[in-house]
């Protein structure tokens, strides 16, 4: 909510893209660099329209769980009946780490993401089935959204999506639609650089960007955490309720169910198990899905998460995402093969188990309230110490801003200040050289100039760690400190700007010329 409140601050003032945010973490850091963009800029832009910060991130909140059940249900329908789709949603929508992410965590940016993941398979759906282009941009802009939503989301979400288009591709001209596919999809991740590229090229500026070490083993679930049935008030960790990470004993038991389902059509049917997955590639997709999704959250897997590109995923435990869309289609499917007798009451009975075991836990606990203004200023860094730079200390030690600018050695006066997020403009006249600092935690792309001309930045002074600090002669200076894009940040821009044309060509191709049409698409 901090995070929203400071990008409406920067938006106020013309800044866009929001690069800088000076209110947060008591002397400023780049907050946008890492926080998640869209629901940030959402926030933002609902704050600016009038709406309390708290109000804005219910309505976020309430419009990522509303649109993802719609999306989910619009691609059940694919495959099931209305009736039948609106069930799977059900159990989609009370499944335990869904809740847990609404109610306790308050996961904002992974309920956003999971309203965008049907969106992605509804393009496949698209691209595979029905053979049409705008399956095609659509595949594009479900990857943009999800990297602006929650880049460690769209790592999660890749292996279900590229099972499930694998599990729906024709073989016919097989490697050139994968290109083509291919194609869109890295157009949807260039449009996003501009994000993601300083993201990763820049956390070497922060401790969290220092820190090699492997996921802890208690970050991953034991037994306990699949069969255990308690919701827990208290736990070590803080927050609004017991923040205890679980995929939940009835969703435990109908995937145990769902392999007994499996075991005793292939011995009913006198198959193999590779012929049943193969009259059933859907099924078998999202079946895989799942197992690979609890495999990748047990301590056995540890070793595999060194690597930097799963090791940037913090917590095993979010794979439980994938869950939650693949379990109710498995659910459903095994149902229409096993029983074809009053199908619909044997599926109201099991929507109707889990409503009763998992309406009471829809409830927070706890809840700080805080007053508006403390969302527009904030002496600690909430996205952790380990996102403080590598030259500075804990934001909270250090105290509280009274003034942006300061004089520190010399004689001069300040006048004339104007002061906005990223950017400082006011006039000096000194009777001797001048010292001054600039309460803001240094980071690359700030830049100071006096008449014009550039001034070395110093932040390393153990008096002044890790803030702005520089010297003026003895004279009349008209000062500006402005932060700037670096050149890694203006080269991502720059990316994102040949993305987003490449799209728009892509666009005219395939709706202006027969070159997709030949590899079997429509518009």
């Amino acid at each position: 909510m901090t995070t929203m409140a400071q990008f409406s601050q920067a938006l106020k003032e013309g800044e866009f893209p929001v690069s800088w945010s000076n209110n947060f973490a008591n002397y400023g850091l780049p907050l946008p660099l890492f926080a998640h963009q869209l629901p940030a800029y959402l926030g933002a832009l609902l704050i600016i329209a009038g709406f309390s910060v708290t109000t804005s991130y219910n309505i976020l909140m309430f419009l990522g769980v509303l649109v993802g059940n719609l999306l989910y249900f619009y691609f059940l329908r694919r495959y099931f009946t209305s009736i039948h789709s609106l069930f799977a949603t059900v159990i989609m929508n009370f499944f335990p780490y869904r809740i847990i992410n609404v109610y306790i965590r308050g996961g904002l940016p992974e309920i956003l993401a999971s309203a965008i993941f049907p969106l992605l398979l509804i393009s496949i759906y698209k691209i595979n089935v029905e053979r049409r282009v705008s399956g095609l941009f659509l595949l594009a802009l479900s990857v943009l959204l999800l990297s602006l939503c929650h880049p460690m989301m769209l790592i999660i979400y890749s292996f279900p999506s590229l099972l499930y288009y694998l599990s729906t591709i024709n073989k016919k001209n097989f490697s050139k639609k994968l290109i083509i596919t291919i194609l869109f999809a890295f157009v949807g991740v260039g449009i996003s650089l501009y994000y993601l590229m300083p993201l990763m090229m820049e956390m070497k500026y922060f401790y969290h960007g220092l820190d090699k070490a492997p996921i802890k083993l208690s970050h991953f679930l034991g037994i306990n955490n699949f069969i255990n049935p308690n919701w827990y008030y208290y736990l070590t960790h803080p927050g609004p309720r017991g923040n205890f990470i679980k995929l939940g004993l009835y969703e435990t038991s109908l995937i145990v169910s769902s392999i007994v389902a499996i075991t005793f059509l292939i011995i009913k049917n006198s198959i193999k198990l590779t012929t049943f997955l193969k009259n059933n590639l859907v099924f078998a997709g999202f079946f895989l899905s799942t197992l690979i999704a609890i495999l990748l959250v047990l301590p056995v897997m540890a070793p595999i998460f060194s690597l930097p590109i799963l090791r940037s995923l913090q917590y095993p435990w979010r794979f439980l995402s994938v869950i939650q869309f693949t379990l109710p289609f498995i659910i459903l499917y095994l149902f229409k093969l096993c029983l074809k007798k009053h199908l619909n009451a044997y599926l109201f009975g099991l929507v109707l188990l889990i409503l009763i075991f998992r309406v009471p836990q829809l409830y927070g606990k706890n809840f700080v309230n805080n007053v508006e203004s403390s969302y527009f200023f904030t002496q600690t860094n909430l996205h952790s110490s380990s996102l403080n730079t590598i030259w500075s200390g804990n934001t909270e030690d250090y105290p509280k801003k009274t003034t942006q600018l300061e004089v520190i050695e010399g004689k001069g006066i300040i006048s004339n200040e104007l002061l906005k997020n990223s950017s400082r403009r006011f006039s000096v006249i000194s009777e001797t050289d001048l010292r001054i600092v600039d309460y803001t935690f240094y980071f690359p792309g700030w830049n100071v100039k006096s008449n014009g001309q550039p001034v070395e930045i110093e932040f390393q002074d153990p008096e002044y760690r890790g803030l702005i600090t520089y010297r003026l002669p003895k004279g009349e200076h008209l000062v500006e400190v402005v932060y700037r894009p670096t050149k890694i940040r203006l080269i991502s821009r720059v990316i994102s700007l040949i993305s987003v044309f490449a799209l728009i060509v892509l666009s005219v191709i395939g709706y202006k010329t027969s070159l997709l049409h030949k590899e079997g698409f429509t518009k």
